[in-house]
C-alpha cells in the first residue's frame, strides 16, 4: 500500500487558502502513485481556531470547504481534519474531527476522543470528546483514525486523563492493520525525540505500522515543525519527512526501507534557528506584515534577531536603527554598521543624546 503525506503549512482561519493547498497536494500525491491521503489535525481551518468555532458561519463555511475538497476525490481516499458539528437536546456540539474522503463525497468522519486542556491546548473549551476511535474496512485492511492526543496514551497518558478511554488499547482489541493519526503538535526543542519514541510504542502495542502526519509552520505563538513519521509493527522507523518545512511524500508500506526515507537530525543550535526562523516569517506573513524595523546595539542580542528577521522576511524588508548616546562605545556604532553591511540590511544611525538632555531636563525638577 502506497500512503501519501500531505505536512502543509495551514493558517487558521483562511478556509479558502487552506482548501487550496488541500486540494493541490492531494492531486500531487496522487500523480505520484498514492493510493490513500494523509492531511494533519483541523487542516481546513488550521491549529487551532478556538473560539472562531462559536463565530455565525464559520463551522458552516467549513463544512462547504470540506465538501468541495470530497467532490475533488476519486478513488483514493483523503482524510482531512475539519470541524464537526452535531446537536441535540442539550444544544450544538463541536468535535475536532477527521473526515474520510473518496470518489466525490465524504464516506466516514472520526472525533478525537482525548482533548487537551494543558499547557498551550484549551480544546475543552470549544470541543466535545468523540466516544471511541473510528475504525474503517477498507481493501481488505482495518483502518483505525485518531488524532493527535488520541495516541499519548500507555507511559505516555496524562495523569487527569487516568479514568478515560484508551484509544490506542480500543484499536489494539480489534486488531486494526494500520493506525492513522492526523496531528498538529507544537514544537518545542527535542520533542520530535519523544514522539518518536510514542509511535514506536503505539506500532509495538498495536503490532501494526502507524502513520503520522503533523502540521508545519506558525499559527501565533504556536510553531509546528512538521516531521511526519511512519513507524513499523516492530517499532523501526519505515519514513519521516523534514523538520520546518512543507512537504509531500509516497511511503511504499511494503517495500524494503531505503535510506532516503530517513530524515538527518539537526543540531540543537540549527534546530532552534531553523523554528524562530519559521515562527517569525509566518507570524509576520499571515499578519499581514511585510518589513521589519530592529534597534541595532552593536550587541549579541540584536545581531541575532537582525540575523532571524533578514533571513525570515528577506534582507531588503529589515531596516536597522543605530541609537547611540554619550554613553555608547565607538566599537558598538562599528559592530552595527557592520553587521547591517554583513547582512544587506539598511541602517540609519540617530544620533539621541538631544532627546536624552531633554528629558533629564524637564525630570530634573523633580
Amino acid at each position: 500500500m502506497k500512503i501519501g503525506l500531505a505536512q502543509l503549512n495551514m493558517t487558521v482561519g483562511d478556509l479558502e487558502g487552506n482548501k487550496a493547498k488541500i486540494i493541490c497536494a492531494y492531486k500531487d500525491l496522487c500523480k505520484a502513485g498514492a493510493e490513500m491521503v494523509l492531511f494533519s489535525e483541523l487542516a481546513i481551518t488550521g491549529y487551532s481556531p478556538r473560539d472562531l468555532v462559536q463565530k455565525s458561519h464559520f463551522v458552516e463555511d467549513n463544512y462547504k470547504v470540506l465538501e468541495e475538497i470530497a467532490q475533488e476525490t476519486r478513488s483514493v481516499p483523503a482524510i482531512i481534519g475539519y470541524v464537526d458539528e452535531e446537536s441535540d437536546e442539550q444544544g450544538k456540539h463541536y468535535y475536532n474531527a477527521a473526515a474520510w474522503c473518496e470518489n466525490g463525497s465524504v464516506r466516514f468522519n472520526a472525533h478525537k476522543c482525548l482533548l487537551p486542556s494543558y499547557g498551550v491546548f484549551e480544546e475543552t473549551r470549544n470541543f466535545t470528546a468523540g466516544s471511541a476511535p473510528t475504525i474503517v474496512e477498507w481493501n481488505g485492511r482495518k483502518i483505525g483514525i485518531t488524532i493527535c492526543e488520541d495516541i499519548w496514551t500507555g507511559a505516555f497518558l496524562m495523569t487527569h486523563r487516568m479514568d478515560q478511554l484508551d484509544p490506542v488499547e480500543y484499536m489494539k482489541e480489534r486488531e486494526v492493520d494500520i493506525v492513522l493519526n492526523l496531528s498538529a503538535s507544537p514544537w518545542n526543542y527535542n520533542k520530535h525525540k519523544q514522539r518518536e519514541k510514542l509511535l514506536k510504542s503505539v506500532a509495538l502495542r498495536c503490532n501494526c505500522v502507524v502513520v503520522y502526519c503533523n502540521q508545519v509552520g506558525g499559527n501565533d505563538e504556536l510553531i509546528f515543525d512538521g516531521r511526519s513519521f511512519i513507524a513499523n509493527a516492530n517499532g523501526s522507523v519505515r519514513a519521516c519527512l523534514p523538520a520546518f518545512d512543507e512537504a509531500l511524500k509516497v511511503i511504499d508500506l511494503d517495500a524494503p526501507v531505503t535510506e532516503n526515507e530517513v530524515c538527518k537530525e539537526l543540531s540543537e543550535s540549527e534546530e532552534i534557528y531553523k523554528g524562530l526562523v519559521l515562527g517569525l516569517r509566518d507570524y509576520a506573513g499571515k499578519s499581514g506584515f511585510k518589513k521589519a524595523v530592529i534597534g541595532l546595539s552593536g550587541g549579541i542580542d540584536s545581531a541575532i534577531v537582525a540575523c532571524i528577521a533578514a533571513e525570515a522576511l528577506g534582507a531588503e524588508n529589515v531596516f536597522g536603527l543605530s541609537l547611540p548616546s554619550s554613553i555608547s562605545s565607538e566599537h558598538s556604532k562599528v559592530d552595527a554598521q557592520i553587521l547591517a553591511k554583513n547582512l544587506g540590511i539598511k541602517i540609519q544611525l540617530i544620533a539621541i543624546q538631544g532627546i536624552i538632555d531633554a528629558a533629564e531636563k524637564e525630570l530634573q525638577p523633580i
